[in-house]
């Protein structure tokens, strides 16, 4: 049981999201499945996992009052602060650490150094104070495939990246708004500042709808601009796309039920991990090993 509270606390899942994603960037830019993309690869997951200990650490005392939160380690006092606090920085050591011997890009260093300052330095804080939040975590939502694509040597302005990030950021609102639809109650009676406080529950599933539209738009991108190559990836992705944009407009346009929202949060992390599995498999069939 305690080592399953120390899991709790590096956020596994998008962990591992973002070492997949920063893999991705690498892959497609280099053509290649080497070492060093797949130290990077762990250099990313560490350091995601230590970004992810240390917002618990920072949201400790505000998860107390939400029922999705409040089982965490640290508002049950089952790991004291301190020790969390050093395995956070002991983590991101190790994941920069590990990116910087990776033998990439000094590039992928400094980008992930950008991510853990806009996750823990400005998002996080910044949550329990304004909407506007959103902006620096959904930037560091796009950052994972960045590291990647700069650590094999990539250009920032390419369209290929510029999309990829695009996606990662869409993706990113949806996820929070899902949550906070989940919870409308526990959120309109919080101080912490949310969409609930400003628009009613159907405005916000409105705004939800488009930014889903939007979300498949630019995903139709990913065989223009080449990151998909082969054509049975794009069908696929126009099937994965068209049901998940039919799944959320059948279900924000029925009545209110708490269910429908987290069967949705479900199925929109089901879509970028298609998404991310799409890419790998459809770029193992053209890389160099």
């Amino acid at each position: 049981m305690k080592g399953f509270r120390w899991l709790q606390l590096v956020k596994i899942r998008i962990s591992l999201s973002a070492a997949v994603s920063s893999l991705i960037g690498y892959m497609i830019y280099s053509n290649t499945l080497d070492i060093n993309a797949m130290e990077l690869s762990f250099g990313v997951f560490f350091l995601a996992c230590g970004a992810g200990a240390m917002n618990h650490y920072q949201d400790r005392f505000v998860d107390r009052h939400f029922s999705r939160t409040s089982n965490r380690p640290l508002p049950r006092n089952l790991i004291s602060p301190p020790r969390v606090l050093f395995f956070s920085a002991c983590l991101m050591f190790l994941g920069l650490a590990v990116i910087y011997l990776s033998r990439s890009s000094h590039w992928a260093w400094f980008t992930g150094m950008i991510a853990v300052l806009c996750y823990n330095g400005l998002y996080t804080p910044l949550k329990k104070r304004t909407n506007l939040a959103m902006i620096p975590g959904m930037f560091c939502g796009m950052i994972p495939p960045l590291i990647g694509w700069v650590a094999a040597g990539g250009p920032i302005a390419s369209p290929q990246i510029i999309v990829l990030m695009g996606i990662w950021g869409l993706w990113q609102l949806p996820h929070f708004w899902l949550l906070i639809l989940n919870n409308q109650k526990e959120y309109r009676e919080s101080d912490v500042p949310n969409m609930l406080h400003q628009l009613s529950g159907s405005q916000l599933k409105r705004i939800l709808l488009v930014w889903i539209f939007g979300f498949a738009c630019l995903a139709f991108l990913l065989p223009v601009v080449h990151v998909l190559i082969h054509p049975w990836a794009h069908w696929f992705l126009a099937a994965g796309l068209f049901s998940m944009a039919a799944a959320f407009t059948y279900f924000l346009l029925l009545k209110d039920d708490l269910k429908k929202y987290s069967h949705l949060f479900i199925g929109l992390n089901y879509t970028m991990g298609f998404i991310l599995t799409l890419i790998f498999v459809d770029r193992l069939t053209i890389l160099s090993f």
